[in-house]
């Protein structure tokens, strides 16, 4: 945005816990780039604020839908993210609340510039539990081990995954909502039941983005999709975009 038009670019991260991203984005950026991202804890706000590093990243203190049209009206500091943003990323945090794609997608969708992009990070159902199953014990067994110990592992599936799986909704269902308001939508990135779903209005924004990254560094074993899928609502197209071309380390 600032290398075609000049034009400030805006980034908002929904959820996110302390806002990693969002604040390192906007150090880096220098002015280039605003960033929001918000959470409902008490610990997170304290924490973005105390390692901030730029007055270009900022906080919104509570849940994603919360932050309404009226918000950005009468909040100072929100004043950047008035007119919506270029790049919107939803990391698991829809997950966290409920299941209904649409009324979710419905709240967030009208912020995102015609031109903008939507990357979700998605934990995805499958129809057939035993498949979904089978992907998370393939994750624990040969990932997770590496570093929690099974003590671990069992603890956060007990407070954790099992409540959030209740939550989670099939590609087919996600797709489906997700062409109530993009009119293109493509998976990038697959590793077990883990999707990377990117959706736009703009086919040109779209194919830019992807076509500017390189081919996912997933061992086969973890990766159950022929990369990247592309849908025009909620159709598969057969026209494949493809990843940008790696450049050997040495020459």
């Amino acid at each position: 945005m600032w290398g075609h038009s000049g034009r400030t670019a805006t980034f908002y991260s929904l959820g996110a816990g302390a806002g990693t991203l969002a604040r390192a984005l906007a150090r880096l950026g220098d002015g280039r780039l605003e960033t929001l991202c918000c959470s409902p804890t008490d610990g997170n706000r304290a924490c973005f604020f105390s390692k901030r590093a730029s007055k270009h990243a900022h906080f919104f203190h509570g849940p994603f839908f919360e932050l309404d049209a009226q918000r950005y009206a009468s909040d100072q500091s929100l004043h950047a993210f008035r007119d919506g943003f270029d790049i919107l990323l939803e990391d698991t945090t829809f997950q966290m609340y409920g299941p209904d794609r649409e009324t979710q997608l419905g709240f967030i969708a009208p912020r995102i510039r015609e031109d903008g992009l939507l990357v979700q990070v998605q934990k995805i159902a499958h129809p057939d539990s035993e498949t979904y199953l089978l992907r998370e014990h393939q994750k624990d067994a040969q990932f997770k081990t590496r570093y929690f110990s099974e003590a671990d592992i069992l603890a956060k599936q007990r407070d954790v995954l099992d409540t959030m799986r209740k939550l989670q909704v099939d590609l087919k269902s996600t797709i489906t909502a997700l062409s109530l308001f993009f009119r293109h939508s493509i998976v990038t990135w697959n590793s077990g039941n883990f999707y990377t779903i990117v959706s736009s209005n703009s086919p040109t924004a779209l194919k830019a983005f992807t076509e500017s990254m390189l081919k996912p560094a997933i061992p086969p074993e973890y990766c159950y999709e022929q990369l990247p899928i592309r849908f025009a609502q909620e159709t598969p197209t057969s026209e494949r975009w493809e990843w940008r071309p790696s450049r050997p380390a040495f020459s």
